[in-house]
């Protein structure tokens, strides 16, 4: 006799709403009477659960991403409803959104991933993956840089390797005659095929002087041990960053999502010193960081994989400068919404957490660096 399914003959049947007098069984995870599709003591689901695999995968994904109306309408109040979530969080109607915190790692995650495989040729100085190559491209004609593109578009790695190379050549001959004529160097050819490297010496030398100038609340020998170890892992990280530039960036981005999640709640404290006057208690100002920051990360995804898309119709680079612009549109409003104070107070305050966020930012940018060049 074929097996059944514990709750068999109660979750297919059960009505989509509780109603008095009605019930269907008992739970069977904390055994309290069923009234509907869902427990009202504990919130399991009362969904069968031998069923085909790909709805358990889609329910598996359901639980971890939300998948279901709320996303939709996230999204689009994220989009281009400025401050609205933060307003309708707060409001007391939450169950509508994804949640804050869930949305920004989300975010976050899709993003930096997005970030860390992308290879495209699209601007000077672009990264071309697998291989890391970076190309200087103020001096590429147009038809180099279309040949480019053509070689990315057919995953032809070994023209673009060839043509990296030989600005690379170029451009260290022509540093080396330059050299050669401000400091009466003779051997320019020598310099330019790598066999003198005095840049490098010299870099070093003013790196080490840097590091040793630090000042370090520790006794002699633990300062000295710190820096020899900061002098080793910089100039490892010259020497990668010059070599393999890919490896370099790979290593930024595998730290910077922490970097950035930990930028949160400084820039609400000073959301709060900005706004001291709100009333608005600390976690408010929060969760408009978050939302903001969430807004940043979705609108940078699809702004990467616009200009992905930009060679193939003008209509793509309209939209990037569209998104440009919306972005700090986008931040001014949601400050507006959420704050409700004049347009010219609000825009003052603005430009006053501009000012401060990008400190912020900058000291995330060093923070990242130094844990990457640690981790290297």
């Amino acid at each position: 006799m074929a097996e059944q399914s514990p709750i068999a003959g109660t979750a297919n049947t059960l009505p989509d709403s509780p109603h008095a007098g009605e019930h269907a069984g008992t739970c069977p995870n904390c055994h309290a009477t069923l009234y509907g599709r869902w427990c009202f003591a504990c919130g399991q689901s009362q969904k069968p659960i031998d069923r085909f695999f790909f709805t358990l995968v889609a329910e598996a994904f359901d639980d971890v991403f939300s998948f279901d109306s709320r996303t939709a309408r996230t999204l689009f109040a994220l989009l281009f409803r400025p401050g609205f979530l933060t307003v309708e969080y707060f409001a007391g109607r939450r169950a509508r959104y994804v949640p804050p915190l869930r949305l920004y790692l989300i975010a976050s995650v899709v993003f930096f991933f997005v970030l860390s495989v992308e290879d495209f040729v699209s601007e000077p100085g672009s990264l071309i993956h697998p291989n890391g190559i970076y190309i200087d491209g103020d001096d590429i004609d147009p038809a180099d840089m279309e040949t480019l593109k053509n070689a990315k578009a057919t995953g032809d790695i070994k023209a673009i390797e060839d043509f990296a190379a030989a600005k690379a050549q170029e451009k260290t001959q022509a540093e080396a005659q330059a050299n050669a004529q401000t400091n009466g160097q003779a051997d320019v050819q020598a310099t330019a095929d790598g066999k003198t490297k005095s840049g490098d010496a010299e870099w070093q030398v003013e790196l080490a002087k840097g590091i040793d100038e630090i000042q370090m609340p520790f006794d002699p020998g633990t300062a000295t041990a710190i820096k020899d170890r900061l002098k080793l892992q910089f100039n490892k990280a010259g020497k990668m960053l010059k070599d393999d530039p890919g490896g370099f960036i790979a290593a930024l981005i595998d730290v910077a999502p922490p970097v950035m999640f930990l930028l949160l709640p400084l820039f609400a404290i000073v959301l709060k010193v900005v706004y001291f006057t709100s009333g608005k208690y600390y976690t408010q100002h929060l969760v408009l960081a978050v939302h903001n920051h969430s807004f940043m990360f979705v609108i940078l995804i699809f702004n990467t994989f616009i200009i992905l898309a930009e060679d193939t119709s003008a209509i793509f680079g309209w939209l990037r400068t569209a998104i440009q612009a919306w972005i700090p549109i986008y931040l001014f409003l949601s400050l507006r919404t959420v704050y409700r104070e004049g347009w010219f107070l609000t825009f003052v305050k603005f430009c006053v957490l501009g000012i401060f966020y990008n400190v912020l930012f900058i000291f995330g940018l060093l923070t990242a660096l130094l844990l990457g060049v640690m981790s290297l």
